[in-house]
């Protein structure tokens, strides 16, 4: 079927006038990466904000999910950007979202609070601008953390943050060497949050716990990943990390972590991809979107997508 451009209609004169029909509402949100992901339990709902689109469009729009389909709010909220970060503060019902890249490509250093319905920025003293950082909810503590990024002249970080629902402080002199596109999420079997990954000195595969108090090296095997999806499995007490770029591709494989080692679960997984996200959703288990898929490296190859995938521990789908 051809879509409906205009409309011609008679006015009282009699003379013919063209109505323009609006374009339909978008179904979901257009294949992106950079974007970021948060899961919002008071409301049972994913949110989903900014990233790039396939034309490297920096994009500004707010989208739900819940039972298995989005939705688009038009509300007002923070300037477009991609590669900011956001974790959902359940002492305080908001999700959190900090910093990023703008549409000009100018760094961001802003923090936002969204309560299902309103973005607010909060104002006041906090980290630097920058991209690629990574945050997560401390849930026994009742903090969200952040962890590096990249800054000014495209320098990597190594500071350590928490934000307490009213506002930032720094935590950490020492801990994990600087990077920026690594994974950061809270294992809430072990109290711990855990980080994995990232560039700095090349690709990293060290894993890192945080405790509130100081980072702790795990002595594990390394597992070299950038711009992976990481989040905890609550019905199976693990960690569970899906794709991202290794020491030379896009990866398409699932590990999960229980404080040791890194283990590989076996069986069919979504395409390889990098620059996606990830989170945990009661009742539906792991769940990723979008990213970078394929192997295609050339600005022009890099193909984005917007598909939704779960894993529920004996597959996906």
């Amino acid at each position: 079927m051809r879509p409906l451009l205009a409309l011609v209609v008679l006015v009282a004169s009699g003379s013919p006038a063209v109505v323009r029909a609006q374009p339909p509402e978008p179904s979901a949100p257009a294949p992106r990466s950079g974007f970021t992901l948060a899961y919002d339990a008071a409301r049972g709902a994913v949110v989903l904000f900014g990233g790039s689109d396939s034309t490297y469009t920096r994009l500004g729009d707010t989208w739900l999910w819940t039972d298995g389909a989005w939705r688009r709010l038009g509300l007002p909220g923070p300037p477009a950007r991609s590669d900011g970060q956001a974790a959902y503060d359940a002492a305080r019902g908001t999700v959190v979202l900090f910093g990023g890249r703008g549409a000009d490509r100018e760094l961001l250093g802003d923090t936002w609070l969204f309560d299902g319905t309103t973005w607010r920025e909060v104002e006041g003293p906090g980290p630097s601008a920058r991209q690629l950082a990574a945050m997560a909810y401390d849930g026994a503590r009742e903090r969200v953390v952040l962890f590096g990024g990249q800054g000014a002249g495209r320098a990597v970080l190594g500071d350590t943050w928490e934000w307490d629902g009213q506002g930032w402080a720094r935590v950490a002199t020492e801990g994990p060497s600087a990077r920026a596109s690594h994974a950061l999420a809270y294992d809430a079997a072990r109290e711990r949050t855990v980080l994995v990954g990232g560039y700095g000195d090349g690709v990293l595969g060290d894993t890192w716990t945080w405790d509130g108090a100081r980072w702790a090296r795990v002595q594990a095997p390394s597992l070299p990943r950038l711009h992976t999806a990481l989040a905890y499995d609550a019905q199976h007490g693990r960690l569970l990390l899906f794709g991202g770029f290794g020491e030379a591709q896009r990866e398409g494989d699932l590990w999960a972590w229980t404080g040791g080692a890194w283990q590989p679960v076996p069986g069919d997984h979504p395409a390889p991809r990098a620059e996606h996200e990830g989170v945990y959703v009661p009742g539906q288990g792991f769940l990723i979107v979008g990213g970078v898929v394929g192997q295609g490296m050339e600005h022009e190859d890099r193909a984005k997508a917007n598909d939704v995938w779960r894993y529920d521990g004996a597959g996906w789908r």
